[in-house]
């Protein structure tokens, strides 16, 4: 579920995290196959797991892995007659540390990014911009020392406060549940997310479940957290996670443009004749570029930008979201645009605008 990435106490917040409910043995690693991250799973089922630094498995099989671990089913096999065995199955939260993004590490392996997987595991920078993953030391003299002190708390006390969680859960269960629709009503209302993807929103509903465990905690004489802590952390990581995805739009929308920006930086002077050729040689090219009013306007053959441009996505998502963000010059009820390009004879292109396509 969750990623911390960067930032000093990353490693500690793991340890914390796990001691709610195990010793150091409930510390997992990533160093295993598939097959036996499946066992560990189904071995932490309906609990936490927690596993140290994403960066162990390796980048081209961590986004099967990630799908795997979120979606609580390991692999179909077969026994020995054929027959279908009862795959692995299992439902928990879990939480990693990580040097690089989820995203960064698929990409290391030459793969390709999917919505789905980022929305499954949520990357987090574990730095609050004043002692790395702390916002205060609590009267210790640096974060390492303080980051020490919980680390050997952790290793020394724990299992505890998951065993009186549950007790009291079981107990209110039906409680539990009216009070869980209430908060997250509120929760939402506070985020005020009612016109962002659907993508944002899965991702909101698994920080308001942690809020509200949280509180029920603080409440039950658990955390010893005043009242609201629980929630107000949960706002801070989930705003810290949108800003790093890049906003409220769907995650195809937000690749889409970071691709064709990128695709225009690395290629602009190389893959574009100029508006008025001088009759050099552009080799592979993909259209037209020209300077109109200071704005670098490039225009894309339609198949070319298909074909090329968005071959890892939608383009009909692309082209929208440009639309919506004012980067696509266009003709009334299409997409693109007829222009005549000098000494040629008028044909039809996405033009988009690059300097709208840099304010998004």
């Amino acid at each position: 579920m969750v990623v911390f990435t960067c930032g000093a106490g990353k490693s500690t917040s793991t340890i914390i995290a796990n001691s709610v409910w195990f010793d150091k043995s409930g510390f997992r690693s990533w160093r295993a196959t598939a097959n036996g991250l499946e066992g560990t799973a189904e071995i932490h089922n309906d609990s936490l797991l927690a596993l140290d630094e994403i960066g162990e498995v390796s980048s081209r099989e961590v986004g099967k892995v990630s799908y795997m671990l979120a979606n609580g089913q390991g692999k179909a096999r077969a026994t020995q007659s054929g027959d279908i065995r009862k795959p692995k199955t299992w439902r928990l939260l879990f939480i990693s540390t990580g040097e690089v993004s989820l995203a960064q590490h698929i990409r290391e392996g030459g793969g390709h990014v999917r919505a789905g997987q980022e929305v499954r595991i949520l990357d987090i920078a574990a730095d609050t911009g004043k002692y790395g993953i702390f916002e205060d030391l609590h009267g210790f003299s640096c974060g390492a020392v303080f980051s020490n002190h919980l680390a050997n708390n952790a290793k020394a006390y724990y299992g505890t406060p998951a065993r009186k969680f549950l007790y009291k859960l079981v107990k209110s269960k039906d409680d539990v549940i009216g009070k869980f629709y209430a908060f997250k009503d509120d929760f939402f209302n506070h985020l005020e997310i009612d016109q962002a993807d659907g993508q944002v929103k899965r991702a909101a509903n698994r920080f308001c479940v942690v809020a509200f465990a949280g509180e029920l905690a603080t409440e039950w004489g658990i955390t010893g957290w005043p009242e609201g802590m629980a929630t107000q952390g949960a706002f801070t990581c989930f705003q810290s996670w949108l800003e790093e995805r890049g906003g409220e739009q769907s995650q195809e929308s937000i690749q889409s443009l970071k691709e064709i920006k990128s695709f225009i930086e690395q290629h602009g002077e190389s893959r574009f004749t100029r508006w008025r050729d001088d009759g050099s040689k552009t080799i592979d090219r993909v259209g037209y570029s020209r300077q109109e009013d200071g704005e670098s306007i490039y225009y894309f053959f339609p198949e070319t930008f298909r074909r090329i441009v968005c071959k890892r996505f939608d383009y009909k998502i692309a082209l929208n979201t440009l639309k919506q963000h004012g980067a696509l010059d266009h003709d009334y009820g299409r997409l693109t645009k007829k222009v005549r390009i000098p000494r040629k004879n008028p044909c039809y292109f996405y033009v988009i605008k690059y300097g709208a396509l840099n304010t998004v």
